[in-house]
């Protein structure tokens, strides 16, 4: 749905809290460095945000088995896509010039890949992810 550009030293966080600002009524999936109740309890109140994380090993509340198998899919669905930019889209180096340049970059990769699922889903491929296959249908 949307993304945030932040330099690397940035507390994800913080850069998750202004993301979210201007939504309500979502379930999101964070990783455990999202384990911070003020801050889930201020999304689910205040955002009707639902945060979910994996707890730790030695939290007292823990998910369902079948919570955490969804979960887990979910975000090997994520590692995959990210996998893709940085091997298939490079999208850890720019050679952008300014910062409009960089924006421009990133939007075009983003739009290439959600194209490229688009048209997976579209031809009927059941591992839609498969998108190196586009480029080189014979391989």
């Amino acid at each position: 749905m949307d993304f945030a550009l932040a330099p690397a030293n940035a507390d994800e966080r913080d850069v998750a809290e202004e993301l979210l600002l201007p939504y309500t009524d979502l379930t999101i999936i964070g990783d455990k460095g999202f384990i911070r109740e003020i801050f889930q309890t201020f999304l689910q109140v205040v955002q009707r945000i639902l945060l979910l994380t994996l707890p730790r090993v030695n939290q007292k509340r823990q998910l369902s088995p079948l919570l955490t198998h969804l979960i887990n899919r979910v975000r090997q669905l994520i590692e995959t896509v990210n996998g893709q930019f940085a091997a298939q889209f490079n999208i850890e180096q720019t050679h952008a010039r300014s910062f409009w340049g960089l924006a421009t970059r990133l939007h075009s990769k983003l739009a290439a890949h959600t194209l490229c699922i688009y048209l997976n889903r579209l031809f009927g491929k059941e591992d839609f992810l498969q998108i190196k296959s586009l480029a080189f249908p014979n391989s």
